[in-house]
């Protein structure tokens, strides 16, 4: 037997590489097709006697390939057998070499007529005996073969030659293919840029499909004619997040699913195939319950009930869905929430059991890894400008998540198994990019550094996770977790936004209980130093503290300050979290309304 990998290569680039919305989003189709559609489709042209996996409602199609009845056993006599199909990745297994290479050819000369500047490629693994050889080895060897492969490929680039001189595409790099009319002008657009704008539609229908009640897109030209007509203050975010130790899980399955109970190559199969789909499940059904909880027009979540949806300028615009993997553009005020819920519900989900998530399956595996029934995952929260280039703030979002996973150190299970103790640990990181001149997080972060490096004016990342949950922990770490929880910075956005009763006693409608002026002084003064800051403090602390300045501060009294120490002789703050918080974000309080008036 033979087992074909094919695989999708450089997917940021090709998806995020443009600051055009319909492309971005059409990209990502193209991607999700690649994986499952070209591959299922190919594979019922070879063997017309076979059962069509297809399906364009993805629950369908995870329950197509779970069936045994409709995704044969390959070693009950079937031609071929589908592992694993999902967006940009799949893993076939074949009695006949032929047939193996005939699938690879289909589905890479498909991916160059209808996703030109996508690198789709595969390998077949050598031949193996299924009741003799382990497949987690043959999976293994497979995934190295691709990686040796994918360095003498050349680029989607590569494809597109200069010469003899053409016009440049108006949304690419790619040489212009043809002229398509755009308004009342017209727009030189590569094959590139006409297959992902054609592309764009599909996507939009099919995630409607999957979340029918959701503030979703419904047109992206209006979209687009939204963000470049809005006003110069209208704040956009992008959301990206992505599970902790899912990787190293993978690396290391078939010892993971040995440990559950799936022992030999037809369990193999089994917990390696349901472990795909039901993380994908989870994502989805983790976006949607983050979703539900968008505020409507009476201000209340989403999941009272109550009143009529809202009607934003701009709904979400989920560009990644799949995996573990999810990659948000949404209203800039709703960004910091949403990625904060999404978190919340992706480590509920990977935990429960059930049909929905195929028994459980997530966390049999992450228990078997890290001690823990469940898994976590982290979240970058860029929030931009809406002429901010959009390939710009997804770079900056993903840098605010390499900055989040350091969680993965501190608690422990994530990153070394549970002998260290603790457990999965979900965080999130953000920025609002004020400045546009600094988008490199490293740049802006050091920026945000005085005392000569012994102070940082930010407590980021924000942690998610019940830290009670997280069980054994040495004491540093937990005390490093504590002081960047949720919670408190819930807790000081609420302080800061908390409004006084208006005339007539209207709640939350009258003036600041902390008055802007001696908040913003406090700011500026953080980047006088340590002792600046608290001067300025000490003068105002005992004056507002019935007004709940004490949940801006480090420590309370005595003294007062709005630091408190870390690692080693460095000190920290949530002061400046907290403002740039309240300035832009609605936050949910303790009862799960929005904590934001005015």
């Amino acid at each position: 037997m033979y087992l074909a990998l094919i695989e999708t290569a450089g997917n940021q680039a090709f998806i995020f590489g443009t600051n055009r919305l319909a492309e971005n989003i059409g990209a990502s189709e193209l991607t999700y097709q690649a994986g499952t559609r070209y591959v299922l489709e190919a594979l019922a042209a070879a063997q017309p006697a076979c059962p069509t996996l297809w399906a364009t409602e993805p629950s369908r199609l995870r329950a197509n390939l779970d069936d045994r009845g409709c995704n044969a056993r390959i070693e009950d006599g079937a031609p071929h057998e589908v592992m694993v199909a999902t967006s940009g990745k799949a893993l076939v297994l074949f009695r006949e070499w032929a047939d193996a290479e005939a699938l690879i050819r289909a589905v890479t000369l498909r991916a160059l007529r209808e996703a030109p500047g996508l690198t789709v490629g595969g390998v077949i693994s050598r031949g193996f005996d299924f009741r003799r050889d382990t497949l987690d080895a043959v999976v293994r060897e497979a995934h190295a073969r691709y990686e040796a492969a994918r360095g003498n490929w050349a680029g989607p680039q590569a494809r597109f030659p200069r010469l003899p001189v053409v016009r440049d595409c108006a949304g690419s790099a790619y040489p212009a293919e043809r002229l398509q009319r755009v308004g009342d002008g017209r727009e030189a657009w590569s094959a590139v840029t006409s297959a992902k704008r054609a592309a764009a539609a599909a996507q939009i229908a099919r995630v409607r499909r999957q979340f029918p009640e959701g503030r979703l897109l419904r047109d992206v030209a209006d979209m687009e004619a939204h963000l470049e007509s809005a006003e110069r203050d209208r704040w956009v975010g992008v959301v990206h997040a992505d599970g902790n130790g899912f990787g190293s899980m993978l690396l290391r399955f078939g010892d993971l699913a040995a440990s559950c109970g799936f022992t030999g190559n037809r369990a193999f199969i089994h917990a390696y195939r349901r472990f795909s789909l039901a993380l994908d499940a989870c994502t989805e059904r983790a976006f949607a319950a983050a979703m539900a909880r968008l505020p409507r027009k009476d201000g209340k979540p989403g999941t009272d009930g109550e009143g009529p949806a809202s009607r934003p300028k701009y709904p979400l615009v989920p560009l990644v869905l799949g995996g573990d993997d999810l990659t948000v553009l949404c209203p800039g005020g709703d960004a910091l929430q949403f990625a904060h819920d999404y978190l919340e519900a992706f480590e509920r989900e990977s935990g429960m059991d059930g049909a929905a998530h195929f028994d459980g399956i997530v966390g049999r595996i992450a228990r078997a890894a890290t001690g823990s029934g469940r898994m976590s995952a982290c979240a970058g929260v860029a929030v931009v400008k809406a002429h901010y280039p959009f390939h710009a703030a997804y770079d900056l979002a993903e840098s605010l998540l390499r900055v989040a996973k350091q969680v993965k150190a501190r608690g422990r299970a994530d990153h070394g198994g549970s002998a260290a103790g603790g457990g999965p640990c979900s965080a999130l990181d953000f920025h609002v990019l004020y400045d546009t001149s600094l988008g490199e997080l490293g740049h802006i972060r050091q920026g945000l550094t005085v005392d000569d490096g012994r102070t940082r004016l930010y407590a980021r990342p924000v942690v998610v996770s019940d830290l009670a949950a997280l069980g054994a922990l040495p004491a540093a770490d937990r005390a490093w977790l504590e002081a960047r929880h949720w919670r408190h910075l819930r807790q000081a956005v609420k302080v800061i936004q908390a409004r006084h009763a208006a005339d007539g006693g209207r709640p939350g409608l009258g003036p600041r209980r902390l008055p802007s002026g001696p908040l913003h002084d406090l700011r500026s003064g953080l980047f006088l130093g340590r002792e600046a800051a608290n001067g300025r403090l000490r003068l105002i602390y005992q004056r507002y503290r019935a007004q709940g300045i004490d949940a801006l501060l480090g420590t309370p009294e005595p003294p007062a300050s709005l630091f408190w120490p870390e690692d080693g002789d460095t000190m920290a703050t949530r002061f400046l979290d907290a403002m740039d918080a309240a300035a832009v974000f609605t936050l949910d309080g303790e009862d799960g309304q929005r904590e934001r008036v005015g």
